[in-house]
């Protein structure tokens, strides 16, 4: 520990001036002579430069965001370019004309344009700014993602060019803030804190990591100069009718300023609190409430004599919610107090120096800690009520002190004995006893609907990540930008589940590790004039600290494998050929990888657990010896600027997918057992074609198509898992299960992806007066729709896995202001608008039927399969007594099940939202 504390103090991952840009350009006269010794400065910053005898300069090391940039050169008019955009990792190109100053000094001021395109950029990676998000129909900024090319979204979770939802890294200010248990995101920003986020979708540098489909990077705000504050509230619940009343609210506010001498140090704080009565995307409004408040702060100090820079940042979120649904059907919908409810809370603190030793060089040093803590359970609903509980405290759940008695101490029996004995003493054993639902012979019968007892779920789970880096870059003249990073991180991770709570041999796990991460790697970005290279090596450690017993299945052998660190050298290269001012073409190709999720290691790995679980039937165990899952990925595009406000691009990439987890089925006594391995392989191909238009005119556009093709052995680790639990179906010559032998379509691949975006904005000067800062901005996309596997009535497969399609949709999404000016404040008013038409968007369906609302079982209920049922008898349920005689009938039976059975298969869950809308007000100061 004390050298692990050592390194961590010592190089204090992954993102080396990620929050930084470069300009270069050159200068020149009236008659396209070079200027030399013309001075460029970057307003309210100490940095600038001086054009050599060519006439070109550079500065390096620029904050990301827009600037005012200045020429000026003795004898010559000074011109300012304001809006200059500076984005992260990449070389912003601006040229200026002179011209000579005849009678007096003036200083021209040019409005610039963000470039169309950026000739530096080698890989594919799209930038959204503050003043883009503050535009669209969203309410969280992870929905910009879904909104870029390559990008769809299933119930697996966020896919980016064909990768399962685990594949994509974010980052926080340059700290990874990626939950180990599942590989998703943990912090999550509130959208008012947001300066930029930039996905790389392809073809991303050496500097990150753990990633194989995609990277996000969210830099967040830095206060301005002059002290702003802002304040947003959107609603629904003015709507009476629950078609658009969805009890949903959210509020938005935030603060930034400047102090010090020469406004030096900067502030930025934001929060953001949301409620809602349904959260879960369903095709009419659902019980499922939700709260969440998310708060967030920033400072900068800039150092003297442009020396540097000093931030402190931190985010706290915490997000409660109860579910609709668990079991992919409505069977708690009578019974939702005792389903699960969730609180998920997230910190995260940065601290980052920036010093610049000279013009040339910045060293940079990060330290990170991120914690994430989700508890996961049934609500103790007697006592919030008796503690008067608040919107904005925790819930209570059943055993709500076990989290802290678990923590408290790393005795295996102590534990075993919180989560397995005691529990028994919460938790009521879930029953469905649902008369109207009773078919055949009513003694034995079950019903649809649980109506007794609790969800089977109680589980904690927590991670605590300190990360670090040091890195050093050097501008190497004007060509050479040479980047070397060493990073580290320490992790704990801890999981405590019982999966069923009121068994005396239930499935649960616990495991408490604390594994280590070290990468270093170099990268060297070339700026010629005819070309642009980037060419990276990353090396990965990773000493998982795993361990798990040689032969499970056998009591008798208790020999431990402890797993050995494990070493991953990556390659990456990039090439942007520019062909014209306005076009490039580009290559990129590169090796990634990532380490397994935490709960694949070490899922049922302890002995005391193993032992235990094997006596279940169906077992899931973790595996210590799992590898790193491989991406190796070659990507060609091309860009072109084909007149003054339209781009036009095409990318066509391919990925190979190697050593994906999955589950393989294991025979031993008494019961077999799963295990998770390194088995699975995928492959996708596709092209992505973009067209988009600057504003110009009051209006902008913005249209992207994909076009994909993604094969794999297995969708997700478990597939194979539910395979056998599920269709059961045995080869009668063999005896083994069925399982496809051959890559098929994967459950998220969706072969046409259109999304297109269109804004209209009137300036304040605008002739029409009630036009004046009108705007509206339209998100149109179109989906084809997933795959899925067809079956017969009896669960048997029918052809080849995932042959069948779900039905593609449009839709429509807006969002429309208007702002006015009353005594120095801006007042917006603004509505945003989802499925603008109320399309249908099926997004799921029964595979008997390919239908959404049924799975045909109904047809084959006939009238003769019920009998009477008296009044005295325990099974008698008064809502199928239609005529009030004491007696339910087989046709009062009969009709009453149908009924059930209807409802139960209508799955809201199926489809997505229909038409939703909500109204807005907000004031800037």
């Amino acid at each position: 520990m004390r050298r692990i504390c050592c390194l961590f103090v010592m190089f204090t991952v992954l993102i080396t001036a990620a929050e930084m840009g470069r300009l270069r350009g050159r200068i020149i006269d009236e008659y396209g002579e070079p200027l030399v010794g013309v001075n460029v400065m970057v307003e309210n910053t100490e940095l600038g430069a001086a054009t050599d005898e060519n006439g070109e300069y550079v500065v390096p090391f620029v904050p990301i965001g827009y600037h005012k940039i200045t020429a000026s050169c003795i004898g010559y008019n000074t011109i300012t370019k304001e809006n200059v955009l500076v984005i992260s990792n990449q070389t912003s190109v601006l040229n200026y004309k002179m011209s000579l100053a005849l009678i007096t000094m003036e200083t021209i001021v040019i409005k610039a344009e963000k470039p169309m395109v950026i000739k530096t950029q080698t890989q594919t990676e799209r930038t959204i700014t503050s003043r883009d998000i503050s535009s669209l129909p969203i309410s969280e900024i992870n929905q910009i993602i879904t909104l870029q090319a390559g990008v769809s979204t299933s119930g697996l979770g966020t896919h980016v060019r064909g990768g399962r939802a685990t594949e994509i890294v974010y980052y926080v200010d340059g700290i990874l803030t990626k939950a180990p248990h599942y590989g998703t995101q943990s912090v999550k920003v509130n959208k008012e804190a947001v300066e930029e986020i930039a996905i790389a979708t392809g073809g991303f540098d050496a500097e990150y990591g753990e990633a194989m489909s995609g990277v996000v990077n969210i830099v967040t705000r830095e206060g301005s100069e002059k002290t702003t504050t802002n304040f947003r509230y959107t609603t629904d619940e003015i709507f009476s009718t629950d078609r658009l009343n969805y009890g949903y609210n959210l509020y938005e506010m935030s603060l930034g300023g400047s102090a010090l001498e020469k406004k030096r140090l900067k502030y930025f704080v934001s929060a953001e609190a949301m409620l809602t009565d349904c959260w879960q995307s369903t095709y009419y409004k659902v019980p499922s409430e939700k709260t969440e408040y998310k708060i967030g702060g920033k400072m900068s100090l800039r150092l003297a004599r442009a020396k540097g820079k000093l931030l402190l940042s931190g985010f706290h979120s915490r997000e409660q919610f109860m579910r609709y649904d668990n079991f992919g059907d409505q069977a708690f919908i009578f019974h939702l107090d005792h389903n699960t409810g969730e609180t998920l809370k997230n910190n995260l603190l940065n601290l980052t120096l920036n010093y610049m030793p000279n013009k040339n060089m910045i060293i940079e040093s990060k330290t990170g800690y991120t914690h994430m803590t989700r508890f996961y359970a049934v609500r103790d609903c007697e006592a919030e009520a008796a503690a008067d509980r608040k919107w904005y405290e925790d819930y209570i759940f059943k055993a709500h002190h076990f989290p802290e008695i678990l923590l408290r101490t790393d005795d295996d029996s102590v534990r075993k004995w919180y989560l397995v004995d005691s529990m028994m003493n919460y938790y009521q054993m879930i029953e469905r006893r649902s008369a109207a639902s009773l078919r055949h012979n009513p003694y034995g019968a079950t019903g649809f609907y649980y109506t007794v007892g609790d969800n089977r779920m109680w589980r904690f789970l927590y991670n605590k990540d300190y990360q670090g880096v040091l890195s050093i870059t050097n501008s190497i003249g004007k060509v050479h930008e040479l980047k070397s990073g060493l990073s580290i991180t320490y992790q704990n991770v801890g999981w405590f589940d019982n999966n069923l709570p009121y068994y005396s041999i239930p499935f649960w796990d616990m495991y408490d590790k604390k594994p280590l991460r070290l990468a270093f790697y170099v990268q060297d970005r070339m700026d010629f004039e005819g070309i642009i290279a980037r060419l990276g090596l990353r090396l990965d450690y990773f000493d998982s600290k795993a361990r798990g017993l040689a032969n499970p299945s056998d009591r008798s052998d208790t020999t431990l494998i402890i797993t050995k660190p494990k070493l991953r050298i990556s390659p990456r290269l990039g090439f942007s050929l520019p062909i014209t001012d306005r076009s490039k073409l580009r290559f990129n190709y590169g090796h990634f990888s990532q380490t397994p999720t935490s709960h694949n290691l070490y899922r049922s790995t302890e002995p005391t657990v193993v032992w235990l679980l094997l006596h279940r039937y169906n077992s899931v165990l973790g595996n210590p010896n799992l590898t790193v899952e491989k991406t190796v990925s070659y990507e060609l595009g091309y860009e072109n600027q084909i007149s003054e406000v339209f781009v036009f691009g095409f990318i066509a990439y391919f990925k190979d997918i190697y050593d994906l987890i999955q589950t393989r089925r294991f025979v031993s006594l008494p019961y077999p057992y799963y295990m998770v391995t390194n088995v699975d392989y995928g492959n996708v191909k596709g092209i992505e074609l973009t067209l988009g238009k600057r504003l110009r005119d009051y209006w902008t556009f913005n249209l992207s198509y994909t076009l994909q093709y993604a094969k794999g052995t297995a969708s997700d680790p478990w597939q194979h898992y539910y395979r056998i639990y599920y269709a059961q179906q045995i080869d009668p010559i063999t005896g083994e299960f069925l399982l496809p032998k051959n890559d098929y379509w994967l459950d998220f691949d969706e072969r046409h992806i259109i999304n297109s975006n269109i804004g209209l904005a009137f300036p304040e000067d605008f002739m029409l007066v009630p036009l004046r800062e009108f705007s509206s901005d339209f998100i149109v996309s179109y989906h084809s729709g997933f795959p899925y596997t067809p079956r017969n009535a009896r669960g048997e497969q029918i052809g080849e896995a995932n042959s069948a399609r779900l039905p593609g949709y449009i839709n429509v999404d807006a969002h429309v202001a208007k702002d006015v000016k009353i005594a120095g404040v801006k007042f917006t008013v603004f509505t945003q608008m989802y499925n603008l038409f109320n399309t249908e968007q099926i997004v799921s369906v029964y595979e008997q039927t390919g239908k959404p609302y049924t799975n045909g079982e109904e047809e084959t209920i006939l009238l003769q399969e019920f009998s009477n049922i008296s009044l005295r008898s325990a099974y008698y349920t008064p809502q199928a007594d239609y005529n009030h005689d004491g007696l339910n009938s087989p046709a009062e039976l009969h009709s009453e099940y149908i009924a059930a059975h209807v409802r139960f298969y209508d799955n809201p869950l199926n489809w997505k939202p229909g038409f939703k809308m909500r109204l807005g007000i907000g004031l800037r100061i």
